[in-house]
């Protein structure tokens, strides 16, 4: 009976864990619309809303501006296609603040009401939500400038692309500008100009972008740009890696080993490339004076290997006739059709004799735990009969 008792609980759990990850999916189309500020002008608006056939759906409005967004229903049911067009009436309000202001059209997946009798809340329910923006201008000259420095490879283009959105009432005559690359130890090592934009009107959004082909060393970069328009000027900073193909071997450890055993070793990577590489792995070598071989191990493959990520690659090296001495690990690194190698001293060493003296403490303290442990359990089985007896009376 109790078998049968886990067996629904079970059964149960699977299915409500099955509910809640089997969300629908919901589409809106388009995601985003715009419309001018113009106080009191009513704009209506149609969103296509896709979900599965004859799905229903919930409908709010959401945002900062919820109160101006009028919807026909607060409930929508998909076609026998699993479409369906809803029809919004936005009202532009009086807006004091300059900048993107925007209400929102909620679509979201209609609970059920109960899942074999658990409240239907365990589980998680799609939502979208497509905005309805405006923009305020600026009563004087303003902008929104982004930049934005993309990674590369050393030796190839890093393309540094500045945008400018004319957030205000009057034209932006022109706009230009330059861009400062520092490298990792923050020294200048190129100064890079803008292209030169001319006239960007109120509600327009220009590029003033450039690109740098990369050099020096591996590592961070920052470019600091100056952007000017007109009688303004704005700086902004980002950050870029430069890095090649490289995966570095930054050590392995331990270095001290002793004849004749068996230890585990561990090979330090660091990537210096900034995208993932795929299937790395390392063949460890112990060489003597002359370069030759005295053990050898591989490790196994690492699937992954994230951008600019440090890792371990672990394997076993076996010292069974090897004489005392130093030598060397050669660590050849394999990855995406890329080698790397590396050289570390090591030395091999007789194991340490453990003394009668430390063997009998050994023995002892073991000696001592066993005792503890065998009087725990004989208590723990004398308390157990001394209750079982009280219960039954015998």
């Amino acid at each position: 009976m109790k078998k049968v008792g886990l067996f629904v609980f079970l059964l149960f759990i699977l299915v409500v864990l099955q509910q809640a990850v089997a969300g629908s999916s919901i589409a809106v189309t388009p995601g985003a619309q715009n419309v001018a500020y113009v106080p009191g002008a009513s704009y209506e608006l149609v969103f296509l809303i896709q979900g599965e056939p004859e799905q229903e759906f919930d409908v709010r409005a959401g945002g900062e501006l919820a109160d101006y967004l009028e919807l026909p229903s607060d409930l929508i049911t998909m076609d026998a296609m699993g479409t369906a067009n809803i029809k919004v009436r936005f009202t532009v309000p009086e807006i004091s603040n300059p900048g993107k202001h925007s209400a929102e059209l909620v679509v979201a997946e209609k609970p059920e009401e109960r899942i074999f009798g658990t409240p239907a809340n365990v589980r998680a329910y799609a939502a979208v939500r497509a905005p309805i923006e405006v923009y305020v201008p600026c009563p004087d000259k303003c902008a929104d400038i982004t930049f934005d420095a993309s990674d590369a490879s050393l030796g190839e283009l890093t393309f540094l692309n500045v945008r400018i959105a004319n957030t205000g009432s009057s034209n932006i005559i022109a706009a230009d500008g330059q861009i400062q690359i520092y490298d990792p130890e923050n020294n200048v090592v190129a100064v890079i100009p803008l292209i030169v934009t001319q006239s960007i009107a109120p509600g327009a959004t220009a590029s003033l972008n450039s690109e740098w082909r990369t050099e020096g060393i591996l590592g961070v970069y920052t470019g600091k740009a100056t952007v000017n328009f007109d009688e303004y000027s704005r700086e902004l900073e980002d950050g870029f890696k430069v890095g090649d193909l490289i995966v570095d071997i930054n050590g392995v450890s331990p270095t001290q080993f002793y004849v004749g055993d068996i230890t585990p070793i561990v090979v330090n990577i660091q990537s210096k490339w900034g995208q993932e590489i795929n299937n790395v792995y390392a063949l460890v070598e112990v060489k003597d004076s002359g370069n030759a071989t005295l053990a050898r191990a591989e490790t196994p493959t690492l699937p992954r290997l994230s951008a600019w990520s440090n890792s371990n690659l672990n394997t076993f090296l076996t010292f069974g006739g090897i004489p005392v001495g130093n030598y060397t690990a050669k660590v050849t690194l394999y990855y995406d059709r890329e080698t790397n190698e590396k050289e570390f001293p090591i030395t091999v060493e007789i194991k340490p004799v453990i003394t009668q003296e430390e063997k009998k403490f050994t023995f002892d303290g073991t000696f001592a735990v066993l005792i503890i442990l065998a009087v725990m359990i004989a208590g723990l089985a004398y308390a157990y009969t001394k209750k079982k007896r009280q219960r039954y009376g015998y």
